[in-house]
């Protein structure tokens, strides 16, 4: 049974939550303070710009990146539809991942003006809805990791609610996202 360490309220601890969720994976989870000190000092030295990282361990294997975790969790609880196997489409995944660190959402970008922040989250933005226009999901017809990894970016940090009303296929897809059998909420605070 995989034991999943991290913050209740996380970003990351969420996407790999709703995953496991939606794979019905069996999973005890235990508070961040309670993993091996040298796990939590690196884990959170690997985190990105939401925060410190959860840490898995399933068996001996022991995880500190949310990517991984995600990755980890499609190949051994599922099948390719969550991680495809194809080179173009695998590529596709891994982009969607880049983009799901977050490092073009105004908060993580402290040394840009008001205005550039915007300019880099309407890019950001513009760039999923585009996607979205022809396609159900991120990278095509079916979920993969990819929506699961830039799930909670786009819905746990509030800026849906001010801005999303001009990226109709964003909110199409946040709603597509709320359908997956098995879907948990995010939780009400993020502690980033």
């Amino acid at each position: 049974m995989i034991t999943f360490f991290s913050h209740d309220d996380c970003l990351n601890a969420y996407s790999v939550r709703l995953m496991m969720s939606i794979l019905g994976t069996s999973f005890k989870q235990r508070a961040f303070k309670e993993a091996p000190l040298n796990e939590q000092h690196y884990a959170t030295w690997a985190a990105n710009g939401l925060g410190a990282m959860p840490v898995m361990h399933d068996g001996t294997l022991k995880l500190h990146q949310t990517t991984a975790m995600l990755t980890y969790l499609s190949r051994a609880y599922a099948s390719e539809l969550w991680m495809p196997l194809t080179p173009p489409a695998l590529a596709r995944v891994n982009q969607w991942l880049n983009i799901a660190r977050g490092d073009w959402l105004p908060c993580t970008n402290q040394h840009l003006t008001i205005q550039q922040r915007w300019q880099r989250l309407d890019t950001g933005l513009s760039l999923i809805e585009q996607q979205l226009k022809s396609a159900s999901w991120l990278i095509g017809h079916r979920p993969t990791i990819a929506d699961i990894a830039c799930y909670p970016l786009l819905t746990a940090t509030g800026i849906e609610d001010a801005i999303f009303k001009d990226y109709p296929y964003i909110l199409k897809w946040v709603s597509r996202v709320q359908t997956l059998p098995n879907f948990i909420p995010a939780p009400q605070t993020t502690n980033t």
